[in-house]
């Protein structure tokens, strides 16, 4: 769903993850040089990869937007709404965002924190200058969740978060000399647990080098949860739901790999092969005999008494079929994907069938919007608490 949404580029930098090459190019090898690889290149480069699923996650985002939520808070949390997070988005933005990966990865988690931050070796905090003194929302995307526990019971009887891990990896820029135009991988992991008292507790480890643990509180107050909001698709439990639009991404992957194919026979059967009958296509320069093979504009072709040439191309019989597959698989993915409200059809629908088929889109969309409504509005309980 990531590398679908990103596109083409990033689909063809998959290479055989996504386009497998055929079984001619894998017997010519596929090492460097070799006619394989090079094959499969050209293959590859011919292939068109449908940008559905961006158009899909945007048009159905846009749908969820279309009229902004109605957020109430308390008075003393209500600056926070135009400032939510580090980068000053509105709680209207990040709404929007929650639907976008909902719909991209089936969930996204919000982290409640301060601006006051610990530096990494866990000395006095650092107040981030000008900054309220008001929660703010840290967001986190689906593969950077790496871990977690909710198998523990309350009084009420209830699971409840008390052990997660986050990957906090990034690219670090060097400080010194030439290495300030570089960039390295720094891998960061950060764990969020209760402990035996119950208390929120985190520390950070990087390069197997761990912080210690430090207790976030405010005012002297601790918290007893970890202010951690799992916001699926359909639930807000940490397990991880269906993502919604996982079909309509291995459907555009089917399409590309048809186009490839569709493609490679559509340059086939342009690219004639010339054959020569009675002659041995030898020419001999310097006592060297040489095959040489000269076609197309300016060049000319010498043969001997008796000898005879044509072209040959493959049979064209399976390529209508091929062309109708691709614009099959096409039509389906409109469906699945940004243009299911539309009546696309040759036919026109009765009412009725019109109302089943929007209401059980709705349905739907409606319970991703309610979802996350419902995230959002528990994240801000935890801000407020």
């Amino acid at each position: 769903m990531r590398d679908t949404f990103a596109g083409s580029r990033i689909v063809k930098d998959g290479q055989m993850t996504y386009l497998p090459a055929t079984a001619g190019m894998i017997v010519d090898g596929m090492g460097a040089g070799s006619a394989g690889l090079a094959a499969y290149n050209a293959y590859r480069c011919r292939a068109e990869f449908p940008d559905l699923v961006k158009d899909a996650v945007l048009t159905l985002t846009a749908v969820l937007n279309r009229h902004p939520a109605e957020i109430k808070v308390p008075a003393m949390l209500e600056p926070m709404l135009d400032n939510i997070t580090r980068k000053g988005e509105t709680a209207q933005m990040l709404l929007r965002k929650i639907h976008e990966h909902q719909l991209r990865f089936g969930r996204y988690v919000l982290r409640a924190d301060f601006a006051e931050r610990a530096p990494f070796d866990g000395t006095t905090p650092l107040r981030v200058r000008g900054a309220p003194d008001l929660p703010h929302a840290v967001k986190w995307a689906a593969p950077n969740i790496i871990n977690w526990d909710d198998d523990r019971f309350t009084e009420f009887g209830r699971e409840m978060l008390n052990f997660l891990v986050l990957s906090e990896t990034i690219q670090s820029r060097g400080n010194a000399g030439a290495d300030i135009f570089a960039f390295e991988d720094e891998r960061r992991f950060r764990v969020l647990f209760l402990n035996e008292e119950g208390i929120y507790t985190t520390y950070a480890e990087r390069d197997e080098v761990r912080t210690p643990d430090i207790q976030p509180a405010y005012k002297g107050a601790t918290l007893d949860e970890i202010p951690f909001i799992f916001i699926g698709s359909n639930d807000l439990n940490p397990k991880p739901d269906e993502i919604p639009l996982i079909g309509l991404g291995d459907l555009t992957l089917t399409i590309y790999r048809a186009d490839a194919d569709y493609r490679q026979a559509l340059h086939a059967h342009a690219q004639e092969t010339l054959v020569t009958i009675g002659d041995d296509g030898d020419e001999e320069v310097e006592g060297t005999k040489l095959d040489v093979r000269r076609i197309g504009v300016g060049a000319s072709l010498d043969l001997p008494q008796g000898a005879d040439a044509k072209y040959i191309g493959p049979e064209s019989q399976g390529i209508p079929e091929m062309r109708k597959s691709i614009e099959s698989d096409r039509g389906r993915a409109e469906v699945m994907g940004s243009r299911l409200l539309e009546n696309r059809g040759s036919q026109a629908e009765s009412g009725d069938a019109l109302r089943i088929r929007v209401s059980a889109r709705t349905a739907n969309l409606g319970t991703i919007a309610a979802t996350a409504a419902q995230g959002l509005e528990n994240f801000l309980k935890i801000c407020a608490k």
